[in-house]
């Protein structure tokens, strides 16, 4: 739609699709003698929108005023998995995560699960007389991996020759597993670990333990006084601490980054000459250019410059030299794997640049 003489303009797109008969290597029992097969099945639906708003609140002779701003959000949604209620597609094993990328069965896909904390019916971390947590045998469904929404905002400014000009996005909604807190929990140089002082410990919080009155499995209270970390009074004065960050190095979700991010993608500041100017040196046009990419980037507070969520590793389903060896880093073989970045990553760049354009 364009109203004003264009002066506002809205476009808006939606989809709707619908997958079958997807090509899925789907595992099997051990007992059947083989670890997986290949089949035809599994079925996706995948609806989104874009909405993208212009406008042009000033066009004089020596002012122009131009921008966008941008809406999309998209959701892939798992109908079938075909036998079972879960397909794994990047398998981490147990080291250095025990996690995995998968399509579940009613979720977005693609989506993290893995370990977690044992908790009680209200999602509370339960310890035990020494503040240990303890990590809970079964696979959860932990996170998404797309974002749920990004916004996007385009300006241009011109004034008498000068051009300013810049595009930003917000993106929110996502996460991702990171293999670099991974690589700092298991020897307890993750940030966390400088929150509290390791020969004391720190209460964890919103934690539970058993009700010591009762005595009685399953019945919890409020822990108010038990520490996890330090040292422990009961083992021959073991470093808590130490045990803490070297079972955690291995939960999922304690790797689960938020993959929220807000970019200043380009900023460009230009001068074009005068044409009258121009004319007495035999040029058609002159613009000179100052442009930076990427100059602004912020990251989720969970974020610690661990990784820029759109590095995003596509790791193999295959077992990599990651699941045997903590120093070793995941494939990257399958565009499906969305969700895991490891240490391999470059990091992203900051450009600067100048530019000159001229015509005869």
């Amino acid at each position: 739609f364009g109203f004003f003489n264009d002066r506002l303009t809205l476009e808006v797109a939606g989809f709707i699709t619908n997958t079958k008969d997807l090509i899925t290597r789907a595992s099997l029992s051990s007992a059947t003698g083989l670890f997986s097969k290949k089949t035809n099945a599994g079925e996706l639906e995948g609806k989104g929108i874009e909405i993208d708003l212009g406008f042009m609140p000033i066009q004089t002779a020596n002012f122009k005023w131009n921008g966008r701003i941008s809406y999309s959000s998209s959701e892939t949604i798992v109908k079938s998995a075909g036998e079972s209620d879960k397909v794994i597609i990047a398998d981490l094993g147990n080291s250095p995560i025990a996690g995995d990328i998968s399509a579940v069965k009613g979720l977005p896909f693609p989506y993290i699960t893995g370990t977690d904390w044992t908790r009680d019916d209200q999602g509370h971390v339960i310890v035990d007389a020494e503040g240990r947590p303890t990590q809970d045998a079964k696979f959860k469904n932990l996170a998404q991996v797309t974002p749920d929404y990004i916004l996007g905002l385009t300006n241009s400014f011109e004034y008498k020759g000068i051009g300013l000009s810049f595009t930003m996005d917000y993106r929110t909604g996502g996460y991702f597993l990171s293999q670099t807190k991974y690589n700092l929990t298991w020897n307890g140089h993750v940030a966390e670990s400088g929150e509290f002082d390791r020969n004391v410990g720190f209460l964890y919080p919103g934690s539970v333990i058993d009700n010591p009155a009762t005595a009685t499995v399953g019945d919890y209270i409020p822990n108010t006084s038990v520490l996890t970390g330090g040292f422990s009074t009961l083992s021959g004065q073991l470093n808590r601490t130490q045990s803490y960050f070297g079972a955690a190095s291995n939960l999922a979700s304690f790797q689960l980054i938020d993959a929220t991010a807000f970019k200043v993608r380009e900023i460009s500041v230009s001068y074009s000459l005068p044409k009258d100017l121009l004319g007495r040196i035999g040029l058609e046009s002159l613009k000179m250019s100052l442009n930076a990419r990427n100059p602004f980037v912020i990251l989720a507070k969970s974020n610690r410059g661990y990784a820029d969520p759109e590095a995003t590793n596509q790791v193999s389903s295959s077992t990599s030299n990651a699941s045997t060896n903590p120093t070793g880093t995941l494939t990257n073989t399958s565009r499906n794997g969305l969700g895991f970045i490891g240490d391999s990553q470059y990091p992203s760049t900051r450009t600067f640049g100048f530019s000159i354009n001229t015509s005869f």
